[in-house]
């Protein structure tokens, strides 16, 4: 009798790694959150993986705020929570600081800029981090002057990208 439950046992196991298996979805779930960009547009969000969670202008320190507050858009008549969003994303696209990045750039100094948004950047990385260990995606501010140097202090499954590559790497990340 021992024998036979312990056979029922192991092929129930085995059966349900395999439906496991098979059910199972590839698909890596995306947020862009941050500044509006044309670049957005251009980007499939038709398809039900790839949310989109933008303001018309926000920085590190801001977007910190949005999701300590857990800000919310109404979608046909229903909230969607920017921290809900974030735990069930495989990938975050995170494009923020480009509106006052660009208008420091115009001027000859950044005037400590790279200081202020390392440490809010930091601070961003460790809230998201809190919610979700998903890859982040940074999209880097640079301007014709000098590109800003981010120093992470947990730089692990984070990558900055140009605004060019956007595109591609998340119509390839599906």
């Amino acid at each position: 009798m021992k024998k036979i439950l312990l056979v029922i046992f192991s092929l129930s196991i085995i059966i349900c790694f395999i439906i496991y298996s098979i059910t199972k979805r590839n698909e890596s779930n995306i947020l862009i959150v941050g500044e509006i960009n044309n670049i957005f547009n251009e980007i499939k969000t038709n398809k039900k993986n790839i949310n989109m969670f933008l303001y018309n202008k926000i920085d590190y320190k801001e977007l910190k705020s949005a999701i300590k507050n857990n800000d919310y858009i109404i979608i046909k008549k229903k909230k969607i929570y920017l921290n809900q969003l974030i735990s069930k994303s495989n990938i975050i696209v995170i494009n923020a600081n480009n509106i006052e990045f660009y208008n420091r750039c115009k001027k000859e100094k950044l005037n400590n800029y790279d200081y202020f948004a390392n440490k809010y950047l930091n601070e961003l990385v460790d809230i998201i981090r809190k919610i979700n260990t998903c890859k982040i995606i940074i999209i880097n501010n640079n301007c014709k002057n000098e590109n800003i140097k981010y120093k992470l202090i947990n730089s692990e499954n984070i990558e900055f990208i140009d605004i060019k590559d956007v595109k591609n790497r998340i119509q390839n990340a599906n």
